[in-house]
C-alpha cells in the first residue's frame, strides 16, 4: 500500500470497521503522494479539487474540516490566442461552448471555426461507437478549431493527454451520456434545467462516495484552508493517533506472496491481505502474475509544477489562464494562487506554471534555472497583452518534476483493466483505475477498502 491519497482512503476505510489491523508502507519520506507542500507551504500537486461526487467532500466532513472548505476568492480564466490573452467564453461544460455569442465575443474560435461549430444545431446525431477519442467526439460535432482551442487545452490540460487518444467516455462520461442529437442545445438545456452544469452523472472517474451530511458550497471548485495538504496531514494524524495505523516510510514493497510481503531493506511483513495504492506499472514487479503484466503498458504522463514569487502586482480578476497546443509554449497553464486563494494571499505574488504532456517532455531535459527562465519569459509575454508588467524574474521559485505521474485514460483503457484477473487477497488502487481527479483517489481507496472487507 502507497501513502497517497488512495491508499489513506483506504486504510482510513479499513481502519475505521475494526476488523483488521493496517499498516500503511510509503517509498517516501512523507505520505500525501502528489497532494504535497513546499518548504513555503504551498501545494505542488494539486491545489484543489472538483466538487462533483460525494467522497472528497464527505472524508473532509468525517476528518472534522467542513468548516475549513473554502471556494476560489476569484472566478473565470483567460486562455492564450494569437490576439493575445482572451477570457474564456462563459457557459462552458469542460471546454464544450452552449453559447456561441459568448464564444464569438471571445474571439478565442476563428470565424470559420466558429461557423462549423454551429453546424452542430443542424446536423443530424452522430453515431459513435461504443468508445470514442476526445477528438473524434469534439470534431464530428463542433469542429477541428473548437476542439483546438477550447476542449484540448481544457480536458488535455487536465490528463496532460492528447485529445487524439483520450477517452470521452472516460474522461467526460458526463458529456457522452447527455449527448442526444445537438451537443450544445443539449448541454444548454441542461444547464438551464440546474442553473450550473451537467447533473452528477457516475462515469468512469466521476464516482459517488459515500453518502454524507456536509454541505456543499456552490461551486465546482472547493479546497481546504491552508491548501490540499491540510487534508493529508488530517488524514494521517486520525490513523496514526485514533486508529493506531502503523506507517512504515522509506519503504517499499518489492514482493508479495500469499501470506506475505518483503520490502526493499530485506524486512518480511506478514499479512493477510495487500493493497497496491502505486503506479500500474509497478504493480506486475510486486506480484507475479502474468494477467497483472498488461498494466504495464498503461501510458502515464510527466508533468513539471513550477511556483514562482513576485513582489505584489496587481493581476486581473480570475484565476490563471490556459495556453492550447497550438501556441507552442512550453507553459500548458498557470494559475495565478494568490488570486485564487486568500490564504495564498500573503503579501506578494505567487504564480504556478504546469509544463508537460504526454506528448511534450521538451521541459525534462532542462535545468531548473533554464526552465523557470523560459517559462518566466512565456508568462511576462502573455501577461503583458492584458496590460501587466510582472516585475522581473521571480524573487523565488520552486521547480516540482512528477515523472511518469499522471495515468492516460486512452480509448481502451477500460479494457486493458478490466482483463486483469487479481490473486486472491490482492486489491488495486491509484489514479489510473476511475479518474486521476482527488475525489475519484478517493473513491478508488475506498472501494478497494470494501472489496476486502467483502
Amino acid at each position: 500500500m502507497g501513502a497517497g491519497i488512495s491508499g489513506l482512503s483506504c486504510a482510513f476505510e479499513l481502519a475505521k470497521s475494526n476488523r483488521v489491523d493496517v499498516t500503511v508502507v510509503e517509498e517516501k519520506p512523507v505520505p500525501g503522494g502528489k497532494i504535497v507542500a513546499n518548504n513555503r507551504g504551498i501545494d505542488v500537486g494539486p491545489d484543489s479539487f472538483i466538487s462533483r461526487g460525494r467522497s472528497a467532500i464527505d472524508l473532509i466532513g468525517e476528518l472534522g474540516l467542513a468548516d475549513q472548505m473554502v471556494t476560489p476568492d476569484t472566478k473565470g480564466a483567460y486562455i492564450s490566442t494569437r490576439h493575445g490573452l482572451r477570457p474564456l467564453p462563459e457557459g462552458l461544460f469542460m471546454g464544450v461552448p452552449t453559447d456561441l455569442v459568448s464564444v464569438a465575443r471571445s474571439r478565442v474560435v476563428p470565424r470559420l471555426g466558429l461557423a462549423r461549430a454551429g453546424l452542430d444545431l443542424i446536423l443530424p446525431r452522430t453515431s459513435f461507437s461504443s468508445e470514442v477519442s476526445v477528438e473524434r467526439f469534439i470534431s464530428a460535432r463542433l469542429g477541428r478549431s473548437v476542439l483546438d482551442n477550447l476542449i484540448d487545452p481544457l480536458l488535455g490540460g487536465i490528463h496532460a493527454g492528447n485529445s487524439r487518444d483520450l477517452s470521452m467516455n472516460w474522461v467526460a462520461p458526463s458529456l457522452v451520456e447527455l449527448y442526444r442529437r445537438s451537443l450544445i442545445v443539449d448541454l444548454a438545456r441542461t444547464r438551464a434545467k440546474t442553473g450550473t452544469g451537467p447533473p452528477r452523472a457516475t462515469g468512469s472517474n466521476e464516482q459517488e462516495g459515500p453518502k454524507g451530511e456536509t454541505e456543499v458550497p456552490a461551486s465546482p471548485f472547493l479546497s481546504v484552508r491552508g491548501g490540499m495538504h491540510r487534508l493529508v496531514e488530517a488524514l494521517v494524524e486520525t490513523l496514526s493517533g485514533r486508529y493506531g495505523v502503523r506507517f512504515l516510510y522509506n519503504s517499499k514493497v518489492v514482493q508479495a506472496e500469499k501470506s506475505w510481503v518483503m520490502t526493499q531493506d530485506n524486512s518480511r511483513l506478514e499479512c493477510d491481505h495487500l493493497v497496491l495504492a502505486c503506479p500500474a506499472f509497478e504493480v506486475p514487479d510486486i506480484v507475479a502474475d502474468r494477467s497483472l503484466e498488461v498494466l504495464r503498458t498503461l501510458s502515464y504522463a510527466s508533468v513539471g509544477v513550477i511556483t514562482m514569487y513576485f513582489p505584489k502586482v496587481s493581476l486581473p480578476e480570475g484565476t490563471g489562464l490556459l495556453s492550447p497546443r497550438a501556441r507552442g509554449t512550453l507553459m500548458t497553464g498557470a494559475t495565478w494562487l494568490s488570486n485564487k486563494w486568500a490564504f495564498y494571499d500573503t503579501g506578494e505574488c505567487v504564480i504556478r506554471v504546469s509544463v508537460g504532456k504526454i506528448d511534450d517532455t521538451r521541459w525534462v531535459d532542462l535545468d531548473d534555472g533554464d526552465l523557470v527562465g523560459r517559462v518566466y519569459c512565456e508568462l511576462d509575454s502573455a501577461m503583458r497583452s492584458l496590460g501587466v508588467n510582472l516585475p522581473g524574474p521571480p524573487s523565488e521559485y520552486h521547480v516540482q518534476r512528477w515523472m511518469r505521474a499522471i495515468a492516460q485514460y486512452n480509448v481502451g483503457h477500460g479494457e486493458l483493466v478490466g482483463s486483469v484477473t487479481l490473486p486472491p487477497n490482492v486489491y488495486l488502487a491509484g489514479s489510473y483505475m476511475c479518474g486521476v481527479g482527488i475525489p475519484a483517489c478517493i473513491s478508488s481507496g475506498q472501494a478497494a477498502a470494501k472489496r476486502l472487507l467483502g
